[in-house]
């Protein structure tokens, strides 16, 4: 479902070991085997935005540059998740959080519902999230709370 848009240079839209799938194809890996999620950023309006897009979301511009997004968010709303689809164990959070790359990106943060508040400052990380029904690992997104919290 990569809709032909390319990767940063050096990056691969394929997972990096056969026993391992995405959750969709906003995943990337690194030569080194690093995974992030890929955005892009505007050649013209230097926005960033996420999913990477055949153009711009701002400005119209074709081919936005792709761009790893990966590092430190802060929780801009959230919710607790107390009913779930089989496989899930509840209750999880799931917040948006504005990256400090300038995109807000929706997922679930692995921590207790009363650690959690808006300002919280988080950590993506694209990670193994769980099993498919085949049982390869499915790599996806999840934010971890930041060592250096503000809130």
């Amino acid at each position: 479902m990569n809709h032909g848009l390319r990767a940063p240079e050096g990056w691969s839209r394929s997972p990096r070991k056969t026993n391992e799938v995405f959750v969709s194809d906003v995943v990337g890996v690194d030569q080194q085997g690093n995974y992030a999620l890929i955005g892009g950023r505007c050649t013209r309006c230097s926005r960033t935005s996420f999913p990477l897009r055949e153009r711009c979301p701002h400005c119209q511009s074709p081919e936005p540059v792709p761009l790893p997004l990966e590092g430190d968010g802060v929780v801009y709303s959230f919710t607790v998740i107390r009913q779930a689809a089989p496989g899930f164990s509840v209750p999880y959070l799931l917040a948006s959080v504005d990256l400090a790359a300038g995109v807000r990106v929706i997922g679930q943060v692995e921590a207790a519902p009363t650690d959690v508040t808006i300002g919280t400052a988080v950590q993506l990380e694209v990670e193994p999230i769980g099993e498919d029904s085949t049982g390869r690992r499915v790599i996806g997104l999840r934010f971890h709370l930041s060592e250096d919290d503000q809130t």
